[in-house]
């Protein structure tokens, strides 16, 4: 006796690529709402550094929250690569882990996002 699996094997691709277009939305809704938070504490002089801030999902499998400016690794960490330059200081309640520190303190949030991408992605 010989069972045609074709159409279960069908149904079963459907689902995965289902999935795996659910996945990426989920993670850009997410990284968007990273984004959006990250804007509220990131150093602002004249907002150059801030209007430099997107999601990036050009590489396989990953999405990336991207502040494409020379200065924005400085700025985050608070400190040159080397160990000089110390910034001691930001104006007007900004700060530097704008991207970290909103990732922890709020990564509740960003789960709910992508839980509720990810179903309504695939269902």
């Amino acid at each position: 006796m010989e069972i045609d699996t074709s159409d279960f094997q069908r149904k079963l691709d459907k689902i995965e690529r289902a999935s795996d277009k659910g996945v990426k939305r989920a993670l850009y809704a997410m990284a968007n709402s990273l984004l959006a938070d990250s804007r509220e504490q990131v150093p602002l002089d004249k907002s150059t550094l801030m209007k430099s801030g997107f999601v990036d999902q050009d590489h396989p499998n990953e999405t990336l929250v991207v502040y494409n400016i020379k200065y924005a690794s400085y700025q985050h960490e608070g400190v040159r690569r080397d160990g000089t330059y110390k910034i001691k200081a930001w104006q007007g309640g900004r700060k530097g882990k704008y991207l970290e520190d909103p990732l922890h303190n709020k990564h509740a949030k960003y789960m709910k996002i992508y839980k509720e991408e990810l179903a309504g992605g695939i269902l």
